[in-house]
């Protein structure tokens, strides 16, 4: 359920905080893309592939878009708006390579974890 929280709220700030903390733990606070080309160096961002979103369950705040990069890979694929299609795509798969197989094989996916009593 989207919920529209405008900006500087609380509950945006702490499912984004909950959200970066899941892609860390999938990516076992490693760079994704250093991991990616045979290189284990630790994240120091997490990367909103697709921008930011605005409100609470929004795909683009979701772990599922958010990619752990290192100083230099973050400023190598940021902003979107400038880096052109070629990177964004690089990005993409990088994403869609990061949650089918977690660097962190102990990952588990927060929505099989949820109950639907």
């Amino acid at each position: 359920m989207k919920r529209n929280l405008g900006n500087g709220n609380k509950d945006l700030r702490d499912y984004r905080i909950i959200q970066a903390a899941f892609a860390i733990n999938r990516d076992d606070g490693y760079c994704v893309r250093c991991y990616w080309m045979g290189k284990l160096k630790q994240y120091e961002h997490v990367h909103h592939v697709f921008g930011r979103g605005t409100e609470v369950g929004d795909v683009r705040e979701q772990y599922i878009s958010l990619l752990c990069l290192c100083f230099e890979c973050h400023n190598l694929y940021r902003p979107i708006r400038t880096i052109g299609k070629e990177k964004h795509q690089a990005q993409i798969n990088m994403l869609a390579w990061a949650n089918k197989t977690p660097v962190n094989s102990r990952f588990t996916n927060p929505e099989s974890l949820r109950s639907d009593d």
